[in-house]
């Protein structure tokens, strides 16, 4: 063991690997363009309801599991 103390032989140091830098730069891209797209409301949620008759629906559907629910609850 004693051969093996200070026998690196590091002829250029690397202070930073390449792989941890395009690892940052990868995250600061994928942070900026979450930004862009939640400014510009990408994220904003979509109504695919065709028409009003379907809406109808979904809302009595809505109102009758909270109505379940609720009677659930107060058993």
């Amino acid at each position: 063991m004693p051969k093996w103390s200070g026998s690196s032989h590091c002829s250029q140091s690397a202070l930073y690997p390449g792989i941890m830098i395009a690892n940052d730069v990868l995250f600061a891209a994928v942070y900026v363009i979450s930004l862009v797209f939640h400014r510009c409301g990408y994220f904003l949620e979509w109504n695919i309801i065709a028409d009003d008759e379907a809406k109808k629906s979904i809302e009595a559907f809505e109102k009758n599991e909270i109505l379940k629910m609720r009677k659930e609850v107060f058993r």
